[in-house]
């Protein structure tokens, strides 16, 4: 039970990254994804109508959900890492470290996601 209060930290830093790199990704997310809605040919007016009405409201429910999740998710996963880390008998706060390896992959998730698969639907037809 030592690791718990190890874990704290590093959760909480992990939450805080994520929440920043989310937050700075998401005007270009937003962006890119009512884009690829209102150039998409297929859909009559009203029904784009519709899918902006709703990309609204997820849009709006997006930060504060992802700001739980990243919280809770963090700091549990880190505080099960701390215990499970001492039980082993490591030292958990040699793998601090990991945590700037993390935040590139995840911004990198970021990038890739809405530069590369959106892009495929960005076409004005």
């Amino acid at each position: 039970l030592v690791g718990i209060p190890l874990g704290i930290i590093p959760g909480i830093i992990l939450a805080i990254g994520v929440i920043i790199i989310t937050m700075i990704r998401y005007p270009a997310n937003l962006y890119k994804t009512f884009r690829v809605t209102i150039l998409t040919a297929l859909l009559k007016k009203r029904l784009k109508f519709l899918m902006l009405l709703s990309l609204s409201t997820i849009q709006l429910l997006y930060p504060p959900i992802v700001v739980i999740v990243v919280v809770l998710a963090g700091v549990i996963g880190w505080c099960g890492f701390s215990v499970a880390t001492t039980y082993r008998g490591y030292p958990p706060w040699k793998t601090w470290p990991e945590l700037g390896r993390m935040f590139e992959e995840y911004c990198n998730l970021h990038v890739k996601f809405y530069d590369n698969t959106l892009e495929a639907y960005n076409h004005p037809t």
